[in-house]
């Protein structure tokens, strides 16, 4: 991902502590989440004879993500996946549970009175798909039938003049809808942005939840509710899953899945009468 923006700066320094702690440095490398750039960086990974990686899949398909994937891997070079997944590999990952996080997310408004619900993600990657996933289950557990001309799935990566352009378009309809789930908070700012410029108000006229929890949520004044994921905690158990291979572990690969938790604030307007309980994401469905 873009190392200047997003979850990304937050995973590197959860990483790079840990590094630290360790007596190791970190080399980071920014691929704005292009192929071509992170075969470029795995060959100079490679030639600086690294001890280890920490890799966020790029938004091409999961058989080039398992090319750069395998040049580590052939040159016994222990591999971690964060954040995002790849399919039919066996190497250590680090995620949080994005279904979940999302369907809490969604259970949220809908307990807040909302049932018109427009959703904004990128298809690419894992852990947005999950959280289209998760919104869908919502829905329909809670028996709201599922409008697709309320979903809007992207099959590209986040660019920020893109997608101001799909929220300025699905803003033009917001009669259609109460409620917005942004794939993530950055997508979320973009509604802020946005609804500013054309009169809308947040969360009178529309409420918006997030995804991620970026240090800079609550800079607005209208703050953000969203799903705090423990990005640091992600890089820093990435990093000790290195380190562990480093030192000769070589036992299977694990799969370690952090607790996400939801984060009330003042985006969204409840439309029922009663403010019914907050829902903690560890609460079963």
């Amino acid at each position: 991902p873009d190392i200047r923006s997003g979850y990304a700066p937050e995973l590197a320094r959860g990483a790079g502590d840990e590094a630290a702690n360790n007596k190791h440095s970190i080399i980071v490398c920014s691929t704005d989440d292009s192929f071509i750039k992170a075969d470029f960086h795995t060959n100079r990974l490679i030639e600086h004879c690294v001890g280890g990686v920490i890799f966020v899949p790029t938004a091409a398909p999961d058989e080039k993500n398992h090319l750069l994937l395998e040049r580590f891997t052939r040159r016994n070079i222990p591999v971690v996946l964060a954040d995002r997944a790849i399919s039919d590999v066996e190497v250590d990952f680090v995620t949080t549970d994005n279904f979940q996080g999302a369907y809490e997310l969604t259970k949220y408004l809908i307990l807040k009175g909302h049932k018109k619900i427009a959703i904004l993600v990128s298809t690419l990657f894992t852990t947005e798909k999950q959280r289209l996933e998760g919104y869908k289950q919502a829905l329909s557990d809670y028996g709201i039938p599922l409008e697709p001309s309320l979903v809007f799935a992207k099959p590209e990566p986040y660019l920020e003049k893109a997608y101001l352009e799909y929220v300025r378009a699905i803003l033009t309809h917001k009669d259609k809808f109460t409620a917005i789930f942004a794939g993530h908070d950055r997508i979320a700012y973009l509604f802020y942005s946005v609804a500013n410029q054309m009169g809308i108000s947040i969360p009178d006229d529309v409420s918006i939840v997030g995804y991620d929890d970026l240090a800079y949520t609550n800079s607005y004044s209208v703050t953000l509710t969203t799903m705090s994921q423990p990005i640091y905690a992600m890089g820093e158990e990435s990093m000790k899953l290195i380190m562990s291979r480093i030192r000769g572990d070589r036992a299977a690969p694990q799969k370690i899945v952090l607790k996400s938790s939801l984060v009330q604030r003042s985006s969204v307007l409840p439309l029922n009468k009663t403010n019914l309980p907050f829902i903690n994401i560890d609460s079963e469905r």
